[in-house]
């Protein structure tokens, strides 16, 4: 397809976090714009509108991400309600996997990450 799938996009990042690592400790306001400028999409989107109207309460995840809320169909689900509720999940999963595949990698200048 020409395109990175999202776990290939999440193993690019942890990568170039790694490699970030290696830029010394004096050049630390270089290091930090690298790992914001990695981690800008996945901030950017998690703290969307979109998002935060996601996961701002329980209910509002229960609703959105499992359709607790949609009425059963004789005919079986929606296929709007359906394809909104994947929409919603792959959002939420993709940006936390994300997130969490960057601070997997990131190393504090005073405290290296062990092996």
């Amino acid at each position: 397809r020409g395109t990175l799938r999202e776990m290939q996009r999440m193993h690019a990042f942890e990568m170039l976090v790694a490699v970030s690592n290696a830029i010394p400790p004096d050049q630390h306001a270089r290091r930090q714009q690298v790992v914001s400028q990695i981690a800008s999409a996945a901030v950017s989107t998690w703290s969307s509108p979109h998002v935060t109207a996601l996961v701002a309460s329980p209910q509002a995840l229960l609703s959105n991400c499992l359709g607790l809320d949609a009425a059963p169909t004789s005919a079986g689900a929606d296929q709007a309600t359906v394809a909104a509720i994947h929409a919603a999940v792959s959002t939420i999963s993709n940006t936390l996997n994300t997130l969490q595949s960057i601070s997997r990698r990131i190393e504090s200048p005073s405290l290296p990450m062990a092996a």
